[in-house]
């Protein structure tokens, strides 16, 4: 996330994001950071390709997370459509229960789990969401806190 504007470069492959909408940059946890308008429709965007694929495998999905605001929904990471059964996962802010939440569906695996601690607007978290497909289990876990 180190450029500042246009394709945001993987390091470690080939999943480079596209940017949509002229997402911005700010000061991250370490560099810098992606920053997001809500109400641009700002986000970043890779193909779909086997390497981001969910399904009934052991995957990990990790960041760190900044929220101006904690009054709406606030997507993290996406792999699909919610709209139809193609949805393999969803990482994001839920300000119903002010958790955040990590959702798989597809057809195979389903369920949601949301982190223990109440999350505020202003901190960074250090969230990291998980699917174990031996003890088939969907895990989140916010700032090295207790496993939801």
């Amino acid at each position: 996330m180190d450029e500042a504007s246009g394709t945001r470069y993987d390091s470690y492959g080939n999943n480079h994001l596209t940017d949509n909408n002229t997402v911005t940059v700010a000061a991250g946890k370490k560099g810098s950071a992606a920053s997001f308008a809500p109400a641009n429709a700002e986000y970043l965007l890779v193909n779909d390709n086997p390497s981001i694929s969910g399904g009934d495998v052991d995957f990990t999905l990790a960041g760190h997370v900044y929220l101006n605001s904690t009054a709406n929904v606030m997507v993290i990471a996406n792999k699909g459509l919610a709209s139809s059964s193609i949805r393999d996962y969803v990482l994001y802010y839920n300000p119903s229960n002010s958790k955040f939440t990590f959702l798989v569906g597809n057809g195979t695996v389903s369920g949601s789990v949301s982190s223990n601690e109440p999350i505020t607007a202003g901190q960074w978290y250090t969230v990291i969401a998980w699917h174990d497909s031996v003890a088939n289990t969907l895990n989140i876990q916010v700032n090295n806190g207790s496993m939801g």
